[in-house]
């Protein structure tokens, strides 16, 4: 599975089953405006300290990995299911920056992921943050052409 994300909390160094790895939460949105919705995910990353060191929050990152499903508890008693990401990678990746695309990572994300009877939208807001801006939709994007343009000519694609 390959997932693009950002970076919510910090690479927290970690050991299970005599295996060493960096775990972080993973924060991806989709959707716009009053649909957008934000899934969380547990990602268990087998890197060393040197690329460790050049990861943080608010990081855009593609992850290509196993997705295993983990069920728990909440602390109300409801069942959960964890989505962790197990990888030996983390990629940098290009995209927008942060402020323009990213889920809102200053909120605490949720302690895991919800799927199946349950919800998967991540952490709630807090009241006094403003909601972002919706992003432009590409009517409202549009670009004038210069009148020197081949307007006739044919695209190559």
């Amino acid at each position: 599975m390959q997932i693009i994300g950002f970076i919510a909390t910090p690479l927290e160094p970690k050991t299970a089953d005599g295996r060493a790895f960096r775990q972080f939460r993973l924060a991806t949105s989709h959707g716009r405006g009053e649909a957008r919705k934000t899934t969380w995910f547990t990602v268990q990353a087998a890197i060393d300290e040197l690329e460790a060191d050049m990861l943080g929050k608010g990081q855009r990152v593609q992850i290509t990995g196993a997705l295993k499903l983990r069920p728990y508890l909440t602390r109300e008693g409801k069942p959960g299911v964890d989505a962790v990401l197990e990888t030996e990678q983390v990629e940098l990746a290009p995209g927008k920056s942060p402020s323009e695309t990213a889920p809102a990572l200053n909120d605490k994300p949720a302690d895991s992921v919800t799927t199946a009877a349950t919800a998967s939208t991540g952490a709630p807001k807090p009241a006094a943050a403003p909601a972002p801006a919706p992003a432009p939709t590409p009517a409202a994007t549009t670009r004038q052409v210069p009148a020197t343009s081949h307007e006739d000519e044919e695209l190559p694609f």
